[in-house]
């Protein structure tokens, strides 16, 4: 499933302006059950006015939704595009979201995720991104993808500008490290919690505008994917 927001006067095959450039920071992890995780501390690096923090969620809890993410990103509250639950009605449940802020100052930021509903843990991914020059990004398509169905792939594909960015994040109930494929992607981490939960995420940086396709390997168990596109 896919939603376009591209900025106004830009068609999903044009592009403008310097080219956004992604990089993976850290991850974060906790394996309490709570309606508020924070994660503190990460290195975010120098102060930009045009720098924005791009969080990858993952939650997973038995017999107990995450409900809707919303969060701060070095204290200055999250847009959050895209988030996909697997498994919704019964058993197991996994969610997986991005949130992102534009946060111009600062060297190390905290991460704040708030859920509706407490899940049994929580991890995240974080990116940093900037552009040369200009405004900062923001998202401009988003793609999900999940299943209940044990030893098969996700699929997340997005409509990219020229000279744009694609994050992509997805959360399985697997004991194994997952990767991110797909042309042009570079798979940056996998994070495991001791609920038996895998998060992993990964990005893409284009110069070429087009229909950006992200996939998982075969993971176990239930799983859910979201992709944005950023310029």
């Amino acid at each position: 499933m896919r939603f376009n927001n591209f900025p106004p006067g830009v068609a999903a095959t044009g592009g403008y302006g310097a080219a956004v450039a992604v990089a993976y920071v850290a991850t974060g992890e906790s394996a309490s059950n709570l309606t508020q995780y924070t994660f503190s501390g990460f290195a975010i690096g120098a102060a930009a006015a045009n720098r924005v923090i791009v969080v990858g969620v993952g939650t997973e809890g038995n017999n107990n939704a995450s409900g809707a993410i919303s969060g701060t990103i070095g204290g200055i509250v999250a847009t959050a595009p895209t988030e996909l639950q697997a498994n919704p009605d019964v058993g197991t449940k996994v969610l997986s979201a991005i949130m992102y802020a534009t946060v111009p100052t600062g060297t190390t930021a905290d991460v704040v995720v708030n859920v509706s509903a407490a899940p049994d843990n929580c991890t995240v991914i974080v990116w940093t991104m900037l552009k040369d020059t200009g405004p900062a990004a923001v998202h401009t398509d988003v793609g999900t993808d999940g299943t209940q169905t044990s030893g098969t792939q996700l699929s997340m594909a997005v409509e990219c500008l020229k000279n744009g960015s694609v994050i992509v994040n997805t959360v399985a109930g697997a004991t194994a490290a997952g990767t991110i494929g797909g042309t042009g992607f570079t798979s940056d981490a996998s994070i495991g919690t001791s609920s038996n939960t895998q998060l992993t995420g990964g990005h893409g940086d284009f110069t070429t505008a087009g229909t950006k396709t992200a996939t998982t390997a075969s993971l176990t168990n239930e799983k859910a994917g979201v992709a944005a596109a950023f310029r």
